[in-house]
């Protein structure tokens, strides 16, 4: 029911020949609920911008998608959990009691992906930071080149680049 909704087999035809027009024009707002959300909540705004995988990969200079980086994670919090329920199989084929209650699996989970979300935090973070200090160091040497080389500020941009 729902599904049918989202594609519209719900809403009257009128309604979608406006929605089609209006894209067509460039009228209708193309952005994603929750950035337009955003927007209006400077709160949800910030979450989303400290939150976002893609543009930490990014600033990170890592290779790869938003998508890739949560299935990776994924998986190897997978294997975390299914590491230690294998423990506690096995601990029970041997007749003992098991080493480890299941919720210890799915805190090792957890802990897995939240380190991995800490590290590339923690790698964005320095790799902005490194960067800062580079074009930090290179101003005064580009106000050299424009002020007293009467260099104009784009070829003393090409020269530093």
């Amino acid at each position: 029911m729902l599904g049918l909704w989202y594609l519209g087999l719900y809403t009257h035809p009128a309604v979608r020949s406006w929605q089609r027009l209006s894209r067509l024009r460039g009228m209708a707002d193309g952005r994603p609920w929750g950035e337009r959300l955003g927007q209006r909540l400077p709160l949800i705004r910030r979450a989303q911008l400290e939150t976002d995988i893609g543009r930490l990969l990014d600033v990170a200079g890592r290779d790869g998608s938003a998508a890739a980086w949560l299935l990776r994670v994924a998986f190897q919090s997978g294997l975390a959990l299914a590491a230690v329920l294998l423990l506690d199989a096995l601990a029970l084929l041997e007749g003992k009691t098991p080493a480890l209650p299941p919720a210890v699996g799915l805190l090792a989970a957890a802990c897995l992906g939240a380190l991995a979300y800490l590290r590339l935090r923690r790698q964005a973070t320095d790799r902005q930071r490194a960067l800062s200090n580079a074009v930090s160091d290179s101003l005064p040497h580009l106000a050299v080149m424009t002020f007293h080389h009467r260099v104009p500020v784009s070829e003393a941009l090409l020269i530093f680049a």
